[in-house]
């Protein structure tokens, strides 16, 4: 957390896309971080709220690894939900990002 303020990674910018002009008002959030599959949807989303590079993110890895970010939104799939849950658990687990999920 800088400065009071959560940096918050959306999985899944289908649905999710509803979720990111809430989080970039949010007047607790510093940094959203767009990750999908889907790198022209990202680009999209990112151009259409003019929004750089580091807003987005195909490599859901990363995510985990970036001790910048404090919170992530799981918007994907029920299907994918058990499997990406269960990362962040170990990720919790194994102490990688252990004050951020």
């Amino acid at each position: 957390m800088k400065n009071g303020k959560l940096t918050v990674a959306i999985v899944g910018m289908g649905f999710g896309s509803c979720f990111l002009p809430i989080y970039l008002k949010h007047p607790d959030v510093e940094h959203v971080i767009m990750v999908d599959t889907n790198p022209d949807q990202l680009k999209a989303l990112a151009d259409m709220y003019l929004l750089d590079e580091s807003y987005y993110t195909t490599d859901f890895e990363s995510v985990l690894q970036n001790p910048d970010v404090d919170a992530v939104h799981l918007v994907i799939p029920p299907a994918l939900h058990a499997p990406m849950s269960v990362q962040l658990e170990v990720c919790y687990d194994n102490g990688i990002a252990a004050d951020q999920y």
